[in-house]
């Protein structure tokens, strides 16, 4: 932490401080957008120290010589990176180790979140009434009054399955205050600003453990994030984003959706048949199989129904809907079943879901001709019992539990 700064020859003494700028560092990206994240840290650093000291209006050959520094130190002393839910990590965290208990604060959103809703499920599942959820995330208990039909995709897989245990809500700020809380995640920071706002006014966020999450659609920043200075958080607290475009996953960590582990098959049903019938692609209904048999609409009311119907395929078609990132991808490796993911070759490496890899545990595909020739070789080579294997293999990794125990350990080491 920076005591002094030497500004226009004049050296001054720092009477305030800044939290940590945090940023995970690969010293290997050394690509022309990889120096234009460093550059932006540089300067988004300077203007930092301009707010500190109230010098509103830093020189831009200050900006600049931030960036610069930023350049050259981001490639000569940057750690190794941590990352949750990517290929690198996916499902080698033990449950991490504390010296003292981890008593979490989680600050939720009302309504359905696939990233801090399956993120909730699987730190319930490590920590027990370790994990406190304020407000009470009504839409993940198993008592919670809503029609199940009635919640986004009709409350398949994450929502109405948390059985009810003794948690206090009870006087939160005051107990933060104390210091009863390990640390807090802000569970849907998009949405949460003013609240967070609010706290950090108050100066309850210093020199506290504080976790970001931001389960939101766009790779990039939107200009309504920027012009709220979300971008800027990342800077001093650990930003979870699922989608990433090349720019800012040097400024967030990455994350990704999970799927309850009791929801994943240990032996899925015998194959009857080739396509599962919900199938939004446009591209893939070129496939005779395909039209002939799938529907875009839902085509099933019941979670149960819809899960057989994945389980009794051999394949089950994916794409990119508003994010990379979509459940659906989850339930078909969970259900035994292996994913035909058109043009997963354009997702960004920034942007979940990691560890997939055609014709390994996934079969990617630009064009139907593609899909169909790759389906003709895995039928001839009698390549699909290694596909399927793999797919299953990754769909343990995705647990909610295996997610959680990953957060924690990249968060609180």
């Amino acid at each position: 932490m920076a005591r002094t700064l030497n500004s226009r020859g004049a050296t001054v003494r720092l009477a305030a401080e800044s939290d940590p700028i945090l940023d995970v560092k690969d010293p290997r990206e050394t690509g022309t957008g990889a120096l234009l994240g460093d550059a932006a840290l540089g300067a988004a650093g300077a203007a930092i120290l301009g707010s500190i000291t109230g010098d509103r209006t830093i020189a831009t050959e200050e900006l600049l010589a931030g960036a610069a520094a930023s350049v050259i130190i981001g490639n000569t002393t940057a750690p190794p990176s941590h990352r949750c839910g990517t290929q690198q990590n996916c499902g080698t965290h033990p449950a991490p180790r504390f010296a003292v208990p981890v008593m979490l604060l989680f600050l939720t959103t009302p309504g359905e979140d696939y990233l801090q809703d399956s993120l909730l499920l699987g730190l319930r599942e490590v920590l027990g009434a370790g994990v406190v959820d304020c407000p009470r995330k009504e839409v993940l208990y198993q008592n919670c009054p809503r029609p199940a039909e009635t919640l986004y995709g009709r409350g398949f897989t994450l929502w109405k399955t948390l059985p009810e245990i003794a948690i206090d809500r009870t006087r939160i700020e005051e107990r933060w205050q104390r210091g009863e809380f390990t640390g807090v995640v802000f569970a849907s920071i998009a949405r949460q600003l003013p609240w967070f706002r609010q706290w950090e006014r108050r100066g309850w966020l210093r020199g506290r453990r504080v976790a970001l999450l931001d389960g939101e659609d766009n790779a990039g920043f939107t200009r309504r994030q920027m012009g709220s200075g979300l971008w800027a958080l990342s800077l001093r607290f650990p930003l979870y984003k699922r989608e990433r475009d090349d720019f800012n996953r040097r400024l967030a960590r990455s994350i990704a959706f999970a799927i309850p582990g009791s929801k994943i098959r240990i032996s899925p049903p015998p194959k009857t048949q080739l396509f599962a019938k919900h199938v939004q692609c446009d591209e893939a209904y070129k496939l005779p199989a395909v039209a002939a048999h799938c529907q875009k609409r839902y085509a099933f009311a019941d979670e149960g129904a819809y899960y057989e119907d994945i389980g009794r395929s051999h394949y089950a078609v994916t794409m990119k809907k508003a994010g990379w990132d979509c459940m659906r991808h989850y339930e078909i490796a969970a259900n035994g079943t292996v994913m035909a993911f058109h043009l997963l070759a354009e997702k960004p490496v920034g942007c979940a879901p990691y560890g997939l890899r055609d014709m390994e545990n996934v079969v990617a595909f630009r064009t139907a001709a593609e899909l169909q020739i790759k389906l003709d070789r895995i039928a001839a080579q009698g390549l699909y019992p290694s596909l399927q294997a793999q797919s299953q293999a990754w769909a343990q990794r995705q647990s909610c539990a295996v997610r959680a125990r990953e957060f924690l350990a990249d968060w609180l080491g």
